[in-house]
């Protein structure tokens, strides 16, 4: 009987069943997997797709263009800069994204800033990146939900940071 938003769409539904590894449930957790009957506008439900996030109406998950965010690189033959073009693989979602911003290299070990507008991120650095995706997506602070807040970028086939 719980009543949920559908981001993106903002579609609104109500809950009818919830199912967990084929077993009616009076109620399911964050992190638990599970089938979930909707009631609500048919059309609007027909919109959802992997990658949805059902959440409370009165507290509803941010959607956002573009955000910083801190990464490590890994083991890349060509070092990152401003402009580079990727796809940000973020829980069952992949969205095309650009770096549009270098903001400062971080030191790994201290966490300090060791140096303001890089030109560019070569391998096993840490950053702090503005990110743009083409649409809006859900994406938390990692300070606020860990599961969230994480993503790992590719380009090529490649895992290029996280």
């Amino acid at each position: 009987g719980d009543s949920l938003v559908c981001r993106p769409g903002d579609v609104e539904a109500v809950v009818r069943s919830v199912d967990k590894h084929g077993k009616r449930r009076r109620h399911a957790r964050a992190g638990d997997s599970v089938t979930l009957a909707l009631n609500g506008d048919r059309e609007e439900l027909d919109n959802v797709r992997v990658g949805n996030v059902l959440c409370c109406p009165r507290n509803p998950i941010p959607m956002v263009c573009s955000f910083l965010a801190q990464i490590l690189t890994f083991d890349i033959a060509v070092p990152l800069t401003i402009g580079f073009q990727g796809v940000m693989y973020w829980q069952s979602v992949n969205e095309p994204v650009v770096l549009n911003r270098l903001l400062c290299l971080v030191d790994k070990q201290s966490g300090e800033i060791s140096r303001k507008r890089p030109r560019a991120i070569g391998s096993s650095s840490t950053a702090i990146v503005q990110v743009t995706c083409q649409r809006a997506v859900c994406l938390e602070r990692f300070a606020d939900y860990k599961q969230l807040g994480r993503f790992t970028l590719r380009e090529g086939g490649s895992s290029v940071a996280a």
